[in-house]
């Protein structure tokens, strides 16, 4: 009797976890990690300055049921550089903006969320363009009518920090 209920319980154990196994491979995300690297010039600083940005990302994407992405998550998969050049004098900044995103896709909106650092090229606080490294957490929504930008931490302005820097 005790070996029948020690065989069952174990059957019944099977049972539940291959269950939970087809339900999480159900909801499996797909995963694509990708290295990148680009260089491109922008004119936001008063003074042409050269951007080039290397690293590898991952995106993680969750599907709904109708197979479309209802949210990602998009962690850096190493450090990110970025290498800005002032054109005209060859002054350089180095950072690594490595900082993570998220988003979420609504019946009638798209939100990304960032946490950590990230470079933009508009300031948050003031809409001015420029180059920035943004530190903290922002949230942009964007509607069909509308786009709303929230931001929660500390703006460091990169035109500033190249108008300043010492020529190479």
């Amino acid at each position: 009797m005790r070996a029948r209920c020690a065989t069952a319980r174990r059957i019944a154990c099977a049972a539940l976890v291959a269950g939970s196994a087809a339900a999480v491979r159900a909801e499996m995300p797909i995963h694509v990690t990708y290295g990148f690297g680009d260089a491109f010039d922008v004119p936001f600083c008063g003074f042409e300055v050269r951007v080039e940005i290397s690293g590898a990302a991952a995106w993680i994407g969750f599907l709904g049921p109708d197979g479309s992405v209802q949210r990602t998550i998009e962690p850096a998969a190493g450090p990110i550089s970025a290498h800005l050049t002032r054109l005209d004098t060859g002054a350089v900044v180095d950072l690594h903006p490595s900082g993570p995103g998220m988003s979420e896709v609504g019946a009638d909106s798209f939100t990304y969320v960032t946490v950590g650092p990230w470079l933009s090229f508009v300031d948050p606080r003031s809409g001015q363009e420029g180059i920035y490294l943004l530190a903290g957490r922002q949230t942009k929504v964007f509607t069909p009518t509308s786009f709303t930008w929230r931001f929660d931490g500390r703006v460091d302005d990169l035109c500033a920090r190249l108008a300043a820097a010492t020529p190479r």
